[in-house]
């Protein structure tokens, strides 16, 4: 183990928050976006919210499959229910419990209108691998992020990596007392129509310049309040990294110990 800062050893937090210092002046959703890299961040009500604007602004209707998982939690399915789509399950990696990619394939099907992968126990689903499908049929991944928000792939961000990431604020990686969540995208179509899913008129004429947008935000779009709270995630967005890979030493610690164990086990029963 390292020293302690107490002892000489890495100010690590002190030194996260001062590299992030002006991130409060910018707002969440800005901040959002200099975290992980993603153009656009809209706050919202809920990571279930999130979910429901990602599908609305994939264009998914009456009819339509989204392809997703069982194994999650039911805001998930309850999200592609509530655009009125049908859940399509693909099967799971047995060692990841996030979306199968092959079994994905072999799911799609002309209905198909958008690909939801779960991350599952912070552990991002296989996002490049699921994008490229999805870019071979001309449709988005609306990924699950909700409870992986702080984590990346190869070094790149979740919310920088889906054609539309959701995420959650409501005991997760990156927590508010009041809950929340917010959606990212590098899509600035998919991010204005998301818009439409819920927010204030005003809201929408501020920030959306499609005229296909446009038309609709006197009503609010589908007239849904799918509003921000839990803006006061900041605070836990400034350490966020630092405890996320404190939870990774603990988990590679319990790997390794439990690696031993079951060594010394298989050790012991050979030897009688």
């Amino acid at each position: 183990m390292g020293k302690l800062a107490l002892f000489g050893g890495p100010r690590t937090i002190g030194d996260e928050q001062h590299l992030r210092s002006s991130w409060p002046d910018m707002g969440l959703e800005r901040a959002l976006c200099e975290y992980t890299g993603a153009k656009y961040c809209k706050c919202v009500a809920s990571g279930t919210a999130a979910l429901v604007s990602g599908l609305f602004a994939a264009g998914c209707g009456l009819g339509d499959e989204v392809l997703t998982v069982a194994f999650t939690w039911t805001a998930t399915v309850g999200a592609v229910l509530r655009v009125n789509a049908v859940p399509i399950f693909a099967d799971i990696d047995p060692r990841t419990f996030t979306m199968d990619v092959e079994d994905a394939r072999r799911k799609i099907t002309p209905r198909t209108k958008a690909i939801l992968p779960v991350d599952f126990y912070g552990h991002p689903a296989p996002i490049p691998e699921l994008v490229a499908l999805a870019d071979e049929h001309g449709i988005p991944v609306v990924e699950d992020a909700c409870q992986a928000a702080t984590g990346e792939i190869d070094g790149v961000k979740l919310g920088n990596l889906a054609h539309f990431t959701a995420f959650s604020w409501s005991g997760k990686p990156i927590y508010s007392p009041s809950g929340g969540g917010a959606y990212l995208t590098n899509d600035r179509r998919l991010f204005e129509r998301g818009l439409l899913a819920g927010q204030h008129p005003t809201v929408i004429q501020g920030l959306a310049h499609d005229p296909d947008v446009v038309k609709y935000a006197s009503m609010g779009g589908t007239g849904d309040n799918l509003r921000a709270v839990g803006t006061d995630a900041m605070q836990q967005l400034l350490d966020a990294d630092v405890r996320t890979n404190a939870r990774i030493r603990n988990c590679d610690w319990l790997t390794s110990t439990t690696r031993a164990c079951g060594a010394c086990r298989a050790t012991a029963s050979s030897r009688r």
